[in-house]
């Protein structure tokens, strides 16, 4: 149960440093990735041009029209999870070097329990950058708010936000680690019990 502990913390450790949050523009049914942001980047504040918004920016740039880059723009961070990759991080450390037994179990599950209640606090509280680009929305009048709603039949563009699958992942490896740490408690209790 070690090994397999320290490789879903580690898991949980790399997919904080993958994207999390996306923020789109929707027009119809098409749907435009304008801004990206890992889990590092929310915490630190920083964001990333979402892969259909650098397209349109690199062909803006080769036809000499201006380029609104925002790659490493600060924002508002989240500091929460730098909280969470430290009880991450923790975890690991405890799961590979504490003591087999109830101490080995008591530590996974502090780590891996405060990770979780960081990660939940962080996402009832609401990311910066979808607060951010939902108030953006309302003064330049989109999600409905009249831009595009004067033209008949016009789709009216939204900006919307969502998360990607490594952060749902996240969520997945922090629980399996309480989920080994149970394991690890029944079957010691049970190898007790054949032992009696």
């Amino acid at each position: 149960m070690r090994i397999i502990t320290a490789f879903n913390f580690l898991a949980v450790i790399g997919l904080f440093f993958l994207p999390w949050i996306d923020i789109r523009c929707e027009v119809g049914d098409k749907k435009v990735s304008l801004y990206e942001q890992s889990g590092f980047q929310a915490a630190a504040g920083e964001v990333s041009m979402g892969k259909n918004f650098q397209e349109m920016a690199a062909l803006a740039k080769a036809g000499g029209g201006p380029v609104a880059d925002l790659q490493g723009q600060k924002a508002t961070g989240a500091p929460v999870l730098f909280a969470y990759v430290g009880a991450l991080a923790v975890g690991l450390v405890v799961s590979l070097i504490a003591p087999a037994g109830k101490k080995w179990r008591a530590g996974v599950l502090i780590c891996a329990g405060m990770a979780i209640g960081l990660l939940a606090t962080q996402t009832a509280a609401g990311f910066p950058i979808t607060e951010n680009s939902e108030k953006a929305a309302k003064e330049f009048g989109l999600n409905g708010g009249g831009f595009g709603a004067k033209i008949p039949g016009a789709p009216v563009p939204k900006i919307t936000s969502g998360f990607f699958v490594s952060y749902f992942l996240s969520w997945l490896f922090a629980f399996t680690c309480l989920l080994c740490a149970a394991l690890d408690g029944v079957f010691v209790s049970r190898v007790r019990a054949l032992r009696e």
